[in-house]
C-alpha cells in the first residue's frame, strides 16, 4: 500500500527557504503572501507473511481483510514517519492514502 506524508516546517517557526522562495517570486512580478517550503515522501510498504496470517486469522470477510490491511499499513507508515522522517521538534506532517 503507498502513502504520501507531506513535510512542512512548524507555523511558528521561520521557513528560511519558503521566505527566500517567495521573495524571489514577488521580486519576478508574482505576488504570493506566503510560501512554505517542505517534503513529500512516498512510501510503498510491503505486507510481511507475519502480518498476512494474522489477517488471515482475525477476519473472514474480504472487505475485513482489506480494512485490516489497510489499517496495519497505515500505523506503519505512521510508525516510520514518526520514528525517523520528521524531527517532531520542528516539523509536523499529515499522511495520506494513494
Amino acid at each position: 500500500m503507498k502513502w504520501g506524508i507531506k513535510i512542512l516546517p512548524r507555523e511558528v517557526l521561520l521557513d528560511t527557504q519558503g521566505r527566500a522562495v517567495q521573495d524571489y517570486l514577488n521580486q519576478s512580478g508574482q505576488e504570493v503572501s506566503q510560501c512554505r517550503v517542505g517534503k513529500y515522501i512516498v512510501l510503498d510498504l510491503k505486507q510481511t507473511d507475519k502480518e498476512a496470517s494474522d489477517k488471515d486469522a482475525s477476519s473472514k470477510d474480504a472487505s475485513d481483510k482489506e480494512a485490516f490491511k489497510k489499517e496495519a499499513s497505515k500505523k506503519k507508515a505512521i510508525e516510520i514517519t514518526e520514528q525517523t522522517l520528521i524531527n517532531p521538534l520542528i516539523e509536523t506532517y499529515t499522511i495520506e492514502s494513494l
